[in-house]
């Protein structure tokens, strides 16, 4: 009885830690509450409670908090509340009251922590576990989102789940403690309790130890997990440059192929999700471009994908005299005869090269695999090599103005000409180029 709970517990915390307790009043919490204090002088653990009274039930909801502030005063331990409006936060934030609260209760417990130095610890146990797994399942998560219930995960940590619902009951029947009943769980208005009432019951009578078998398969699907995500890293360390990702990447396993587009999406503040992995393998595999949920822009550019901005997203441009766009840069080209003058020098603080030297059409683009150029009096080198000189931030370089002609790259703006248009006596026209970085609103 609850053996399993001290023994998580005793491997979770070291002597002196200060611990959190998240308290609803229920009987998981309060387990858990009087177990830590069990252990106080054990660890020389400083317990304390935080209790989120979520404006939901009315008179029951300050039942539940007042019943939270005697059991801390009888104990001895520190207690906080905080009265937040649930019903309010989800309108406003266009989700469910049970997203809402979830989400608040960990700011809350996150800062409230952070101010006393202390880990938190919630009362997850063997049973919300399966739930939990259930709920992804259906939910269409992966491997990964289906194990999200960890017994550890940061600084939260929760030592019941390995528990079961009724040996937390028959531990606080033994040592005769009370609890609280919270009236919305027996409400199938939300997806967990549905879960619960029916899902779980059905499970029991196939087999009765069908909630252990889940937390087993949890587990077991963690460690997999764990081993895959640490393959993933090494592979992303290998795929992964200057923004963005090879398509070697295709040459690894399926498994580690998913887990590294999702830590790709992650880099870059995409969702992560089945449909964007899959949009991504399958531009990666082929060619194109993306436009993922969340307006999230992604390109295959020779045999890397890069995230791109709307501002980006141009084709290749022929280009004559006047002004041009690339996103929110403008780029003037001038030509200006020298009339047998010698006097190109005098063009300061822009891109000269000899007009005459330009074979065809030139044209603006983004940077593509491969490329390279001779920057005017430089050895020849790759546009890497020389975005790495410059210091140029890899999420910047996509962005980086091109001009070529029929033979190659004419320019990098604003940095440099290629040494093979640079000017020289024999020059007669002048190709100026000007180029006005500064972002317009």
């Amino acid at each position: 009885m609850m053996n399993n709970a001290e023994k998580l517990a005793y491997s979770m915390f070291q002597m002196g830690d200060r611990v959190l307790v998240g308290l609803s009043g229920g009987a998981d919490s309060v387990a858990l509450l009087c177990l830590l204090n069990s252990l106080k002088e054990a660890l020389s653990l400083t317990v304390y409670a935080c209790h989120i009274n979520h404006g939901i039930r009315g008179e029951e909801a300050k039942r539940d908090e007042l019943f939270c502030k005697e059991l801390c005063e009888k104990m001895g331990i520190e207690f906080f509340c905080e009265r937040i409006s649930v019903p309010e936060i989800a309108s406003r934030r266009k989700c469910s009251e049970e997203t809402a609260g979830r989400e608040e209760r960990y700011r809350i417990f996150q800062e409230l922590a952070k101010k006393k130095g202390a880990k938190i610890a919630t009362a997850h146990n063997r049973d919300d576990l399966a739930e939990t797994v259930i709920f992804n399942i259906i939910r269409g998560s992966s491997a990964k989102g289906v194990v999200s219930l960890k017994p550890i995960r940061e600084n939260i940590y929760r030592p019941l789940l390995d528990t079961s619902r009724k040996e937390i009951e028959e531990y606080l029947e033994k040592i005769g403690q009370c609890f609280v009943e919270d009236s919305t769980n027996s409400k199938e208005i939300y997806t967990r309790n549905k879960i619960r009432h029916n899902i779980i019951p059905i499970l029991k009578e196939i087999n009765p130890k069908a909630l252990e078998h889940i937390a087993r398969f949890s587990k077991t699907l963690r460690e997999d997990c764990s081993y895959l995500d640490k393959k993933a890293k090494e592979v992303y360390q290998k795929t992964y440059e200057d923004g963005a990702l090879s398509d070697e990447l295709l040459r690894f396993d399926a498994a580690l192929v998913t887990r590294v587009l999702a830590l790709f999406l992650e880099q870059h503040g995409a969702e992560v999700s089945y449909d964007n992995i899959k949009s991504l393998k399958d531009i990666l595999s082929s060619s194109g471009k993306v436009n993922l949920s969340g307006n999230v822009l992604f390109q295959k550019r020779g045999h890397k994908l890069f995230k791109i901005t709307e501002e980006e997203n141009i084709e290749r441009t022929r280009l004559s005299e006047g002004s041009f766009k690339f996103g929110k840069v403008k780029i003037t080209l001038s030509f200006v005869d020298l009339k047998g003058k010698k006097d190109y020098n005098k063009f300061y603080g822009v891109l000269r090269l000899d007009a005459d030297k330009i074979s065809g059409d030139i044209c603006l683009r983004s940077r593509e695999e491969g490329d390279k150029f001779r920057p005017k009096g430089r050895p020849s080198k790759t546009l890497k090599k020389f975005f790495n000189e410059q210091k140029i931030p890899a999420e910047k370089r996509p962005i980086v103005p091109i001009i070529e002609d029929e033979k190659g790259i004419v320019a990098v703006l604003p940095y440099a000409i290629d040494e093979r248009l640079a000017p020289d006596d024999m020059t007669k026209r002048l190709l100026i180029i000007e180029t006005d970085m500064r972002t317009e609103e």
